[in-house]
């Protein structure tokens, strides 16, 4: 059986999209949902690394600041996963 180029290319346009849009479907998120969610979460975690930065250099300063953070990024995505039913398909690394 002959493929021919336009159905290779078909293939190749479904694979790629199928690795855009698989994890967030499996999340029951849009592509664009998730990618928000995640900026939303990079942009909290890069603050996390500026506060214990500034703590490390003055270790008297924001002496909760971070962690207090980093529970809020924990909750957030434990519930974010609970309500997903995303948590029973985790790879091994957890949540």
């Amino acid at each position: 059986m002959d493929t021919t180029p336009n159905d290779m290319n078909k293939t190749l346009l479904r694979t790629l999209r199928g690795a855009f849009t698989d994890h967030p479907r499996e999340a029951g998120e849009s592509y664009w949902q998730h990618f928000v969610f995640t900026v939303d979460m990079a942009r909290r975690l890069f603050v996390v690394c500026i506060l214990l930065l500034a703590h490390g250099i003055l270790p008297f300063t924001l002496t909760h600041a971070a962690s207090s953070r980093l529970q809020q990024c924990q909750k957030i995505l434990t519930e974010r996963a609970a309500r997903t039913g995303y948590n029973e398909m985790c790879d091994g690394f957890g949540i």
